[in-house]
């Protein structure tokens, strides 16, 4: 089975299961205050959603020789979304905020983003990483080489130039257990980097959306545990070789991370975007976690 089917065969599945799953653990917040709300009923909404971002998800080049099924969680929104929305991918492996603004496809995004546009933005975990990547977490907005600084200075304040609107989403987790419970992120300052600028943008009279999907898939992973999660996951190489990625999606991890960000999309009010179809979410009864612990035993496509 190649794995453009495998991804419709996954989405197909988790759709259906998730139709008698109603509850959500809310993510999702707007960051603005009262006197700017009058500025988003103004806005003229287009049906486009780009995605800015990392490995996380950006399209891959799939080496199916040796079994690799690395899949972006971009590569699947567009089938959980309505038909009459557009999701424009321009997420980049191995990026960081700050790298990513030195390439065509950096120049490229700004300059056909359209006033009524979506922008998800979802970068960190590459922060982390040593120059030319790196940015400081602990920086202010202002001060130059710090994350708040290229997520504001570089994406934010164009964006809402040409109308646009921007949606951050936080980095997710790595598969890195210490015994029952997630070890050490050490990516999770940039996700708080991130949630204290979207508060900080509203006083400068700009709406953004945040979804906290760190702390999304922190809980998902430490009430599921290392095993039922590790079905998220790619596995690099084969036979006696074969070893977990971390950090990158299978296929079916995708889907499951797509249906996660299209529904956190959908609570957040966004119009275009009400009738996106129901992600697989995860309830905190033991009876039901169970229930999705099995049903990710189940399903294997490595």
């Amino acid at each position: 089975m190649s794995v453009k089917s495998t991804i419709k065969k996954t989405a197909a599945v988790i759709l259906a299961v998730s139709l008698g799953m109603t509850s959500f653990m809310a993510g999702g917040k707007i960051y603005a205050d009262e006197k700017n709300k009058s500025s988003a009923s103004d806005f003229k909404e287009s049906k486009n959603i780009w995605i800015i971002g990392d490995s996380i998800a950006s399209d891959h080049d799939i080496d199916e020789a040796n079994e690799v099924q690395i899949t972006g969680w971009g590569n699947v929104l567009q089938q959980l979304v309505p038909d009459d929305v557009t999701v424009i991918n321009k997420a980049r492996s191995g990026r960081s905020s700050k790298s990513y603004t030195t390439e065509q496809v950096y120049r490229e995004v700004m300059k056909n983003i359209k006033e009524g546009d979506y922008v998800i933005i979802q970068f960190g975990h590459n922060d982390e990483k040593e120059a030319p990547r790196y940015t400081d977490p602990a920086g202010d907005s202002a001060t130059e080489g710090s994350y708040k600084y290229y997520l504001k200075t570089k994406f934010i304040d164009p964006i809402y130039e040409k109308g646009g609107r921007v949606i951050l989403a936080s980095s997710v987790v790595r598969h890195l257990f210490d015994g029952e419970k997630l070890g050490e992120q050490t990516h999770g300052v940039y996700a708080k980097a991130m949630e204290e600028l979207a508060e900080e943008c509203k006083s400068d009279g700009k709406e953004v959306y945040f979804i906290d999907t760190f702390s999304l898939t922190e809980g998902i992973y430490n009430r599921l545990g290392e095993v039922a999660t590790e079905k998220l996951h790619a596995v690099i190489g084969k036979g006696a070789d074969a070893k977990l990625d971390d950090t990158h999606y299978s296929p079916y991890g995708a889907v499951y991370m797509a249906s996660l960000i299209g529904q956190q999309l959908k609570e957040l009010g966004i119009s275009c975007l009400s009738d996106t179809k129901k992600a697989w979410l995860i309830e905190d009864d033991s009876d039901k976690i169970s229930k999705e612990r099995a049903a990710l035993d189940k399903f294997s496509f490595r």
